[in-house]
């Protein structure tokens, strides 16, 4: 057994170092470079913070400085410096005008000036305009959730607006569904959005109050109605009664809820394990 484990730890590494094939280190003075699988010095220690290699690319940062909050508990950044991005030989591709930059995802990178933000390509060119105030960090099932003010939408990789900012919570895209807040009422909507703007569904479920988010694990999400807990299928249809005072996602199998005061766990089928508390 302990050889097999030693087996699989070899050949993890070793897949990692032939798809990533460099690592950042961090020298004496505290610059950051990066490094071969060998330790061989690839890309010399000059930056003061950067990011994993991502689709060939490293996100790089001169002169972004970090300070502690009176308790010493605290980190935060007092000088953001400029970000940009290297190749796998330390040419500079995208020039260090950013105040905050993301790894490329998807051929695309999340970048930040005067706390706008949109998205770049691997030239350097604005594939989605610095408009917006906050955006997730890849588009997954085509779409990435942006924000304006208080209101959430979505966006695609050409930067059009294709699920309006209406939304004042909103989810990655996972398996074609993302979780939303419209008007306080919780739900999902399905990436046909991207063609009328308007096919939102299941917005029928209350504030989970910050515990759990709605997402689906398993097939199944534990969402809260008139009160009580219960789980729904990606098509919205109740699978598992809301009968519960809280219900958490599944995972191998089992999910953790609360009934009358008392905590237990129940399969897929919606049947107690046996030890469930009567």
């Amino acid at each position: 057994m302990k050889k097999n484990y030693l087996l699989f730890v070899l050949l993890t590494i070793h897949s990692i170092t032939q798809a990533q094939k460099l690592f950042r280190f961090q020298a004496q003075k505290g610059y950051y470079g990066f490094m071969g699988a060998d330790t061989s010095v690839i890309i010399a220690p000059k930056y003061n913070e950067v990011k994993d290699f991502s689709e060939g690319y490293a996100a790089v940062n001169i002169g972004i400085t970090h300070g502690w909050d009176p308790e010493g508990i605290v980190e935060y950044v007092q000088n953001h410096g400029k970000w940009g991005f290297i190749d796998s030989t330390g040419k500079e591709i995208v020039p260090l005008k950013y105040d905050y930059a993301e790894s490329f995802c998807n051929g695309l990178a999340l970048v930040s000036i005067n706390y706008k933000t949109g998205f770049i390509n691997s030239t350097g060119k604005e594939a989605v305009p610095l408009k917006y105030d906050y955006a997730g960090k890849c588009f997954y099932n085509g779409l990435a959730k942006v924000k304006i003010f208080d209101k959430w939408g979505y966006i695609n990789a050409d930067g059009r607006e294709v699920i309006p900012l209406i939304f004042y919570e909103a989810s990655d895209f996972d398996e074609g569904l993302a979780y939303v807040n419209l008007n306080g009422r919780f739900g999902y909507i399905d990436t046909a959005g991207h063609t009328t703007g308007k096919k939102f569904f299941h917005l029928i479920y209350e504030d989970n109050e910050g515990t759990t988010k709605y997402f689906f694990s398993e097939g199944l999400a534990a969402v809260k109605q008139n009160g009580k807990w219960g789980y729904i299928d990606k098509t919205g249809k109740e699978i598992i009664p809301f009968i519960y005072d809280y219900a958490t996602y599944f995972y191998d199998g089992e999910a953790v809820v609360i009934k009358n005061g008392k905590i237990g766990f129940i399969n897929k089928a919606g049947d107690f394990a046996p030890d469930f508390p009567k």
